[in-house]
């Protein structure tokens, strides 16, 4: 019982929702490629309205390696070990009409869920590629007060409408949200009509999880 206790404590004392913003100055040639991006998500009817590709973290601009460099004393410490970082994953979503949208519980990624890759502890560094309004499908997400009271509500994949508010990443090219995808409840929106969302991701991971590369060897 002792030791149940300890693990308990352990575990509740752990951080656990992180949304760090900022911004940083992206090159003016750095944007989404959509000539090396793949299908992301079902193809539906032949169409696909999510696509993305990846990127080495070595081929990025320096700023953005600069970046992810910067946050390792955050990262280490949220994981309490050494960290690894993933590739870069570029995403762009595009409209979906509204009757295949309601019809499925998700398209992209659009239903509000945890990123459980291996154990609930990932972060997700987000750097929006484009100005960003509510137009253009943002990304979304719970802050933990919401979420700490409301998560029966998001037990099943199949909630797209937020329960009662939610927050989103909006705003200029180049800001950014270091995220806890892995504990915090999001989404991908689905953007307006004529419209689209370019995004990059990195995730970070605890070394133990032997995924990606250490973040000490990111030059």
């Amino acid at each position: 019982m002792s030791s149940l206790k300890r693990a308990f404590r352990t575990f509740s004392e752990r951080h656990s929702h992180i949304t760090f913003k900022g911004h940083i100055d992206l090159p003016p040639e750095f944007n989404y490629r959509h000539e090396v991006s793949v299908p992301r998500g079902d193809l539906i009817d032949g169409h696909s309205y999510s696509s993305g590709y990846e990127v080495e973290l070595a081929d990025l601009p320096k700023e953005i390696r600069d970046l992810v460099k910067s946050f390792r004393c955050i990262v280490e410490s949220y994981f309490a070990c050494a960290t690894n970082v993933s590739k870069a994953q570029f995403w762009r979503n595009t409209h979906v009409p509204p009757a295949i949208a309601e019809a499925r519980a998700e398209v992209f990624a659009d239903a509000f869920h945890q990123d459980l890759v291996v154990d609930q502890y990932n972060l997700q560094l987000f750097i929006l590629l484009q100005d960003t309004t509510d137009r253009d499908g943002p990304f979304e997400y719970l802050d933990g007060a919401v979420q700490a009271g409301e998560m029966d509500y998001y037990r099943k994949r199949d909630r797209k409408v937020p329960f009662s508010k939610s927050e989103k990443l909006v705003g200029r090219r180049g800001d950014y949200l270091l995220f806890t995808t892995g504990l915090t409840l999001h989404k991908a929106g689905i953007p307006a009509e004529n419209r689209h969302r370019d995004i990059m991701s990195i995730a970070f991971f605890p070394a133990y999880t032997n995924i990606g590369k250490p973040i000490s060897e990111l030059g």
